[in-house]
């Protein structure tokens, strides 16, 4: 989740806070804060070992609660600078969440969010080892979209255009099997009020060595 007005406005939304555990997996970013959720269920079969608040990017890494078991993923959630003369701001902040995540002896990482990227920013983070799961999954012409001000008139003071800003990264022992977006239609009856002013992303991903969803 990004802009949240306070680390825990989240918990007032729904029944998230009785399905999901994520207090403290929050970082402040340059609009409001970024926060990963783990689902209650998924934590009755992993255990958090680390967090880390890096810039704008909030890092918490799990493992199986199996003591045998030796895999570690680290789920980065993200909201990174904005603005096209940005980019390398977001690779350094990109950079460094990775670092970090490596340093916890992770041998998957999944860095999703409001990333603000441009397509032309890609070949800069391959260099560093990162696949974009859009592209992965073949550039899904009904996923290649999660910014549309022509539509989605919150930004109305601005020129409007279509964007893909909101992207899931990966590297290592994972990779998606999915991704589509959502929120992309008006709400409550009037035409002009979306969810947000960015559509959401969703994906699934199989990985392990036991093949596991999430």
């Amino acid at each position: 989740l990004q802009e949240l007005p306070s680390p825990d406005s989240w918990c007032h939304l729904g029944r998230l806070e009785s399905l999901y555990v994520g207090g403290s997996f929050c970082a402040l970013t340059h609009c409001g804060f970024t926060s990963v959720l783990l689902s209650r269920d998924l934590l009755k079969k992993v255990k958090v070992y680390e967090v880390d608040i890096v810039g704008p990017t909030v890092i918490v890494s799990i493992c199986d609660r199996n003591p045998e078991a030796s895999n570690k993923i680290s789920i980065i959630g993200a909201h990174l600078s904005p603005f096209k003369n940005g980019s390398s701001h977001r690779l350094h902040e990109i950079t460094e969440a990775i670092r970090v995540a490596k340093c916890h002896g992770s041998s998957s990482i999944v860095f999703g969010g409001d990333l603000n990227m441009r397509n032309d920013e890609m070949k800069n983070i391959q260099k560093i080892g990162l696949r974009d799961a859009f592209l992965a999954l073949g550039s899904p012409k009904e996923s290649s979209v999660t910014w549309d001000s022509s539509r989605n008139k919150y930004h109305k003071d601005g020129f409007p255009f279509r964007c893909r800003f909101d992207r899931f990264l990966f590297l290592g022992d994972i990779k998606p099997v999915s991704i589509d977006t959502g929120a992309d239609t008006p709400i409550g009856g009037n035409s002009d009020h979306y969810l947000s002013d960015h559509f959401s992303v969703r994906s699934e991903w199989v990985g392990g060595r036991e093949g596991g969803r999430e």
